[in-house]
C-alpha cells in the first residue's frame, strides 16, 4: 500500500474522506472502502512502472510514488463523491503525476538516483568498418 488514510488527510479534509469512503450513508466508513482505494491507487502506479521497475515497491518509496500515490488518492476521493473533471480539485495535478509515471515508465526521465532499472533497454553499437579491401582482396 502506498498511501494511508493519515497521509491523505494532510491533502485533503478528513471529513470529505470520510464521506467519499460511506457509500451508503449510514455509520461511518464501508468496509474495504478505503482497501478499494488504496489498490485502485497502487495499480495506477504500478501499471507504467512495472515495464521498467520490479513492482510493488517496498520500504522506502521513490519520492515519485510517494507524491503520486498521494495526488491519485485524492483525486480519487473527490471522484468517489462525484467531483470530476475541473471541478476536482486533483485532476490537473493527477493528469500530471499520469505523464510522469508514462514518461519514467519510457525511460524519458529517472525515477530517482536509488532504484536502479530492473528491466533495461536493448540498444544497440554501430561503427564505420575497419577493414580495407584492395584489388578484391581483403587485406587485415
Amino acid at each position: 500500500m502506498y498511501i494511508t488514510q493519515t497521509k491523505l488527510y494532510a491533502a485533503v479534509p478528513r471529513q470529505l474522506v470520510e464521506q467519499a469512503l460511506n457509500d451508503d450513508g449510514v455509520g461511518g466508513e464501508d468496509t474495504g472502502a478505503w482497501a478499494d482505494v488504496a489498490d485502485a491507487v497502487q495499480s495506477a502506479i504500478d501499471g507504467p512502472l512495472s515495464q521498467r521497475y520490479a513492482v510493488p515497491f517496498a520500504g522506502t518509496l521513490p519520492p515519485l510514488v510517494a507524491q503520486a500515490a498521494l495526488v491519485l488518492a485524492a483525486e480519487l476521493i473527490y471522484l468517489r463523491r462525484g467531483i470530476s473533471g475541473t471541478n476536482n480539485p486533483w485532476t490537473a495535478k493527477a493528469d500530471g503525476i499520469r505523464t510522469d509515471l508514462a514518461d519514467v515508465a519510457a525511460g524519458k526521465k529517472p525515477l530517482g538516483a536509488q532504484w536502479d532499472r530492473e528491466k533495461p533497454s536493448i540498444s544497440t553499437i554501430e561503427e564505420t568498418s575497419k577493414t580495407y579491401a584492395t584489388s578484391g582482396r581483403l587485406m587485415i
